[in-house]
């Protein structure tokens, strides 16, 4: 038993010698320790500063920290926006109605009942601010009710115990997090790989499709479908990722609309070929040529962007591009 578990720990296949599991092991602890030194940092200075309670500035760390630094200032950002917004509607519920329970209660409802539907309709967190602005109310206004006079310092305790924490968050995770761009380049151009791979598939397939007698759509291999999804899948995942970098990232900020329109076109890619694959009722053999030509033109791109340094100089892929659309506008063809 002991010589079993010995080869086991000391396998290649172990934990220690697993490159990925030592990587991951290595980023969660760096995480692990950076949080640490947050909430070490926050309640030093709720301690200096006499905060009521100094425990709330740990549950802001814990809520706001986050491995990719621009989602941590970004969800920092509304967080604050939506306890200020909070504060500030919870003192002005108060005051408007301090002699009349039942008139206090509603509008706090409606309040609430508001912020929950703003919510609703945003995305990211900006949604995430307008839920915090319904419960911040509800924590300042109830923790005050019994004493309407203390209602300010309830709201500005609060908004002390999360500007505390996020400030402490934020200068702890921006100063030993490097701000790159790489990431983001890497996930863009994983993405309209994985879109050219998509439609090559799509078109590879109909050139065997077209050849064959009475066949239809649903010949088409199952993987071609699979693979929408996962294409789909990291499309849709590139939105909040731009949104996150572009928070403490200039470079990504000042092309930001640009990346955006960049996916919205990769989605469009994606989204236009699967009225082909509806309208696959009968045989193409006449457009045999078309598919074929343009699952080597998807080729040859595929070839170059699996280059990195292709994003340094994109003539080639723009060249070989621009020959593709005007022979399949011209309909010079050539069937190899």
């Amino acid at each position: 038993m002991t010589t079993i578990v010995r080869k086991r720990l000391w396998s290649p296949q172990s934990f220690w010698f697993s490159e990925a599991r030592w990587s991951g092991f290595l980023k969660t602890t760096a995480f692990a320790v950076r949080v640490c030194l947050s909430v070490g940092l926050a309640l030093l200075v709720a301690f200096v500063v006499q905060l009521d309670s100094p425990m709330s500035t740990v549950t802001t760390v814990v809520i706001v920290a986050h491995p990719m630094v621009g989602a941590l200032v970004s969800k920092s950002l509304w967080r604050v926006l939506g306890t200020v917004f909070g504060a500030g509607l919870s003192v002005a519920i108060m005051g408007c109605f301090v002699q009349s329970a039942w008139l206090y209660f509603v509008a706090l409802a409606l309040i609430v009942g508001l912020a929950c539907m703003t919510a609703s309709l945003l995305r990211l967190y900006r949604a995430y601010a307008a839920v915090l602005t319904g419960y911040t109310i509800i924590i300042v206004a109830f923790s005050s009710f019994s004493h309407p006079e203390s209602v300010f310092m309830s709201a500005m305790m609060r908004l002390s115990d999360v500007v505390i924490g996020v400030v402490s968050t934020a200068v702890i995770f921006l100063a030993t997090s490097p701000r790159r761009s790489q990431p983001v380049h890497r996930a863009l151009n994983d993405a309209f790989l994985a879109v050219l791979e998509h439609a090559k598939s799509f078109h590879s397939s109909l050139t065997a499709l077209s050849v064959a007698d009475g066949s239809d759509f649903r010949t088409l291999p199952v993987a071609l479908y699979d693979s929408r999804q996962a294409v789909l899948k990291k499309i849709t995942a590139l939105t909040p990722l731009l949104e996150y970098a572009a928070s403490d990232n200039p470079e990504i900020k000042d092309h930001l609309s640009s990346y955006k329109m960049a996916v919205n076109q990769m989605a469009g890619v994606i989204a236009g070929y699967h009225p082909h694959w509806s309208n696959l009722h009968q045989p193409h053999t006449r457009f045999y040529e078309i598919h074929a030509y343009a699952t080597r033109m998807l080729k040859n791109v595929i070839d170059g962007i699996r280059n990195p340094s292709w994003r340094n100089d994109p003539e080639s892929i723009l060249k070989t591009l621009d020959q593709g659309i005007q022979s399949l506008g011209s309909g010079l063809i050539a069937r190899t």
